[in-house]
């Protein structure tokens, strides 16, 4: 609701603007002979009325406009009366005061839109930034629990556990620098390590330690008993204990481990056995030595659930064979699909964040895109045949360009990867390598799903999607496409898309600007 200032206001401004508009008119009528444009300045009191104070204002001023009009310029002058032709003059004013009126009306509710919706984006902009901020000190906050938790952990980073990490903990246990990685793959590294393994009097070899097994298999290693010897021939008893990690696809792509140091625990044991066998006074020894030894293990539990219990989870659940098979498949389902869907957003926020903020970075160097699609197709080409899509190529070599490979390998993945997810079994995808003039052209198209006409124009908008309701079929946020248009622009290119309608399918079409660099001309690739 108005309060009265704001209505005098409007109104005000509207009587204003109409009388300034005569007493031009009046002023410059004998010099202009403006009775030839009755209506000459009145059109911009009417527009700086109805920009002013919106529809109702603009239409007063028509109507004033038109009464000092009719008065004052229309034939006869000075008079109410009115002649068929000064009629329809004023008939026709009114009536384009009015449109006027709407339509700049219609334009001042469109920039109040326009500005709520800039300051939506900046709300959501310094959420992005709060996100970010936060994800960052989780991280920080996760490597330093690492470095200092005082439990011997490892962790391997990749299935072939080709890199093993330890943290300080362990790194002092085993009298090693903190940063040396400790694979023992291939098994021509064990022999280096200052250090042995053994179980039963042997030595263990490396794919049979508990990182190692559980991250090469994908299974979780419990309670094995193994012996450490060090270099100065100290020797430990440990417990290890190790679960995988599982990637998007649920394959295993690494283990974290714990070895908990049951050295004095095994020397207590040893005591005991011995102690029972004495006097009175030893077995009183003995019993203060199980206390001593019950304490440590009670403190040694609560200090390894606390880190292991998010690790271990719905892991801990399925090792433990006691779900029937409807809830291990719901189990895996949830581990796989929350472990992807946080996967990629994270990874879209972190660029978005990053575009946002201008700190986007890119490693320049000359590119072969024919090796960026076909790197980025091995990363699809099992989601398409698991829905029997046919990936047709026409990939010829066309030259180079000047990009970040990675960044452009992304491009091509979040393009395909959209078109084999929006293309239903049995579906086509086409990817073809083109050169148009001095630029290289890539185009991705598919028969699937389509994109409606009227949300073309916004299909590389961050935050949009055909489908925004809570119960839409294809998940996300809205940011692939934005970033992907986002790294395009960055390397100089530009990028379409199109579609002939629903359940028509979609192409994308990128373009790249070509070095002066030629390469020798290969056979085009072709379907797969």
């Amino acid at each position: 609701m108005l309060n009265q200032t704001q209505y005098l206001k409007r109104y005000g401004v509207a009587i204003v603007s109409v009388l300034i508009a005569l007493l031009l008119m009046l002023a410059l009528d004998p010099v202009l002979q403006l009775t030839q444009a009755p209506f000459l300045l009145f059109f911009g009191a009417v527009t700086v009325s109805a920009f002013s104070g919106g529809q109702s204002p603009g239409i007063v001023a028509t109507l004033l406009s038109a009464g000092f009009t009719c008065y004052y310029f229309l034939e006869p002058h000075h008079s109410w009366k009115l002649t068929l032709a000064s009629g329809l003059k004023l008939a026709l004013f009114i009536l384009e005061g009015v449109l006027i009126t709407l339509l700049v009306a219609a334009l001042r509710k469109a920039q109040a839109e326009v500005r709520k919706k800039f300051n939506q984006l900046e709300a959501r902009e310094a959420e992005i930034q709060d996100l970010n901020v936060a994800l960052q000190r989780r991280v920080d906050e996760l490597q330093a629990l690492f470095n200092v938790i005082p439990i011997n952990i490892a962790l391997a980073e990749d299935p072939e556990c080709h890199v093993v990490k330890v943290n300080a903990a362990y790194a002092k246990l085993l009298q090693i620098p903190t940063d040396m990685n400790v694979a023992v793959t291939p098994p021509a590294k064990q022999s280096q390590l200052p250090y042995k393994f053994y179980q039963n009097g042997r030595e263990i070899p490396g794919d049979k330690l508990p990182v190692e097994y559980a991250a090469k298999h994908g299974v979780e290693v419990r309670d094995v008993e193994i012996e450490l010897v060090r270099q100065d021939n100290t020797v430990f008893s440990l417990y290890g204990h190790a679960v995988p990690l599982f990637d998007e696809s649920g394959q295993p792509r690494g283990s974290v481990g714990v070895y908990t140091n049951i050295t004095e625990r095994k020397q207590a044991e040893i005591e005991r056995e011995q102690l029972l066998q004495r006097e009175q006074a030893a077995r009183v020894a003995a019993e203060r030595a199980n206390r001593v030894k019950d304490e440590f293990l009670a403190i040694l539990s609560h200090e390894l659930r606390s880190p292991l219990n998010p690790i271990l989870g719905w892991t801990k659940l399925l090792q433990s064979r006691q779900l029937d098979a409807a809830k291990t498949a719901e189990a895996l389902a949830t581990i796989e699909r929350n472990a992807k869907l946080l996967t990629r957003l994270i990874d879209d926020l972190l660029d978005t964040a990053k575009i946002l903020r201008g700190k986007l970075t890119l490693e320049m160097a000359t590119v072969d895109l024919v090796q960026v699609i076909e790197a980025a197709l091995d990363t699809v080409r099992t989601a398409a045949v698991a829905k029997n899509i046919y990936l047709h190529l026409v990939m010829p070599q066309i030259g180079l360009v000047l990009g970040d490979a990675t960044r452009l390998q992304q491009i091509v993945w979040n393009l395909l990867s959209n078109a084999i997810k929006f293309t239903p079994k049995n579906g086509r995808v086409n990817i073809q390598l083109a050169r148009i003039g001095d630029r290289a052209q890539i185009t991705v198209s598919d028969t699937g799903k389509g994109i409606q006409r009227d949300f073309l124009p916004h299909i590389f908008e961050s935050f949009r999607q055909e489908d925004a309701s809570t119960t839409r079929r294809f998940g996300g946020l809205g940011l692939g496409l934005a970033i992907v248009r986002q790294l395009i622009e960055a390397h100089g290119g530009t990028i379409t898309a199109d579609s002939p309608g629903v359940g028509l399918g979609a192409t994308f079409t990128v373009q790249l600007p070509l070095v002066n660099v030629e390469l020798e001309p290969q056979a085009d690739k072709g379907s797969v």
